[in-house]
């Protein structure tokens, strides 16, 4: 007996066993399904930092439960929170019960009730004034507070996630502020310090709200017949397709169309080598072939100048140090032999029309503007929040645009940002700009995009849509005039 049971713990693999197929087939969808969580980890934020603790790293090793003093602050603050927003809900039609069916929480099906009992699970997730937290047994897991912050962030005027995980885990070890300086790095500040300017000017100007307002016009849209596709690429290349066209050409059409017709793609166009290193030897992250416009018509979108900067043909620094400075030192003598090449872009906004100018090369005859590198407030290709972004316009290439997550600040350790009479690591450059502070107590990069914020309001969806109901509206002055 005693031997059957010192064997019984041992994995099967290591008895010469064959692994169950569906146990393996689990495991591999399990990691696919959160893919994208791990994904949204990469950073130091509350909402990353609670998607750790309950999921693990990327290969879902060492999720953790919440300490007692955690947990006992986060279930306090969910309970406050959920009766603030209480009437918003009501607005809606959506009761706890269903709140919670929506974050997918099981409960007890009654044999005289229509839905599942699910709004028992609120019980143990909250924590009401003058309650004792050990009688009622806190939740000490983290994924059921992260799926509800998703649903609650839906549903309360699209509020980002990360928004609502910085509420509720103030306080907390998991929030950001809760860190001491020797547990950051340089790098992991400038990450959070962008991701919260991001968040500030979301709550200030409503911008994922108008992010996504934008997006479900234009696919919908996209069904009825228009090609109109900001901030990506309209589908003007296909006006040439007809009935009588060859199947392949009928087919790519149809792919085209309904991408640009597909939500989760609104901001970017989907494909397998988005946000990776392609292939071998290729150091920088992979983030062309987005769709994303490459003229100053993209630029509705809220950004700061961040300048030029050497990297696509830069060889891996880590890989031959020395092959990588001497590379280095013959661009910067390239670029600085032609002023010209590092000659400022002109970041405008035309009043009369109604729309940035001067970003890309446009009247100037300047093509170096187009390789000018840019920092947005954009969405994460998740649609939940948003995140830094990095844009470079491009040319024949296409645009570069990718979130600015950790992995995304680490390629830009080995990227160089480069004036006439100075050069630096990218990542250094931000520092130094998010460190500076004008009269206006700023920083260029916040200073930029909030000055850019009110644009997007501008773009040409939204300026379509209010047309339309300018137009739906002075319909029915006439009609009503008639009678």
């Amino acid at each position: 007996m005693a031997s059957k049971k010192s064997t019984s713990r041992i994995p099967s693999a290591a008895l010469g066993q064959k692994e169950d197929p569906a146990h393996v087939c689990q495991q591999a969808m399990r990691r696919m399904q959160l893919a994208h969580r791990w994904k949204s980890a990469d950073g130091r934020s509350a909402w990353s930092e609670l998607i750790r603790m309950a999921y693990g790293d990327n290969k879902g090793r060492d999720p953790r439960k919440l300490n007692p003093e955690d947990r006992i602050i986060l279930a306090r603050r969910l309970h406050d929170f959920l009766e603030e927003v209480a009437p918003r809900l009501k607005e809606r039609g959506i009761s706890r019960g269903e709140l919670c069916r929506r974050a997918g929480f099981c409960g007890r099906r009654h044999s005289d009730e229509k839905f599942y009992d699910d709004a028992k699970e609120l019980y143990r997730l909250t924590l009401p004034p003058d309650t004792n937290a050990r009688k009622r047994g806190i939740r000490s897991g983290a994924e059921r507070y992260l799926r509800l912050i998703e649903v609650l962030a839906a549903e309360l005027d699209h509020l980002s996630v990360h928004r609502v995980a910085d509420r509720l885990l103030r306080g907390t070890s998991l929030h950001p502020l809760s860190k001491t300086e020797k547990e950051w790095s340089d790098l992991e500040k400038v990450q959070s310090y962008l991701q919260r300017i991001v968040d500030e000017l979301d709550q200030e100007f409503d911008l994922l709200n108008l992010y996504r307002r934008t997006a479900e016009l234009k696919c919908s849209w996209i069904n009825e017949g228009s090609k109109l596709c900001w901030p990506l690429w309209d589908l003007d290349p296909f006006d040439w397709v007809t009935s009588a066209s060859s199947p392949e050409d009928i087919r790519e059409f149809r792919a085209q169309r309904t991408a640009a017709a597909d939500l989760s793609q609104a901001y970017y166009r989907r494909h397998q080598y988005f946000g990776r290193r392609r292939c071998e030897g290729e150091w920088w992250l992979y983030g062309f072939e987005t769709g994303a416009l490459q003229n100053d018509e993209f630029f509705f979108v809220p950004h700061a100048p961040l300048g030029h900067v050497l990297i696509w043909d830069l060889p891996d620094r880590r890989a031959d140090p020395t092959d990588y400075d001497l590379k280095v030192r013959h661009e910067l003598r390239h670029f600085r032999s032609n002023p010209d090449w590092l000659a400022l872009p002109r970041d405008d906004w035309d009043p009369e029309k109604a729309c940035p100018t001067g970003q890309t090369e446009g009247k100037s005859g300047n093509p170096m503007f187009q390789y000018h590198f840019w920092v947005l407030a954009y969405p994460h290709p998740d649609g939940q929040r948003l995140v830094p972004a990095l844009y470079q316009p491009g040319e024949e290439g296409g645009a570069y645009l990718l979130p600015l997550d950790m992995e995304g600040m680490e390629m830009m350790s080995d990227a160089v940002w480069v004036s006439m009479t100075e050069q630096c690591s990218v990542a250094e450059r931000l520092k130094t700009l998010l460190a500076e502070r004008g009269d206006d107590g700023l920083n260029p990069i916040k200073r930029n995009m909030r000055r850019t914020a009110e644009w997007i309001a501008h773009n040409p969806i939204l300026k379509l849509q209010r047309e339309c109901e300018e137009r739906s509206r002075r319909l029915d002055e006439e009609f009503r005039a008639e009678g």
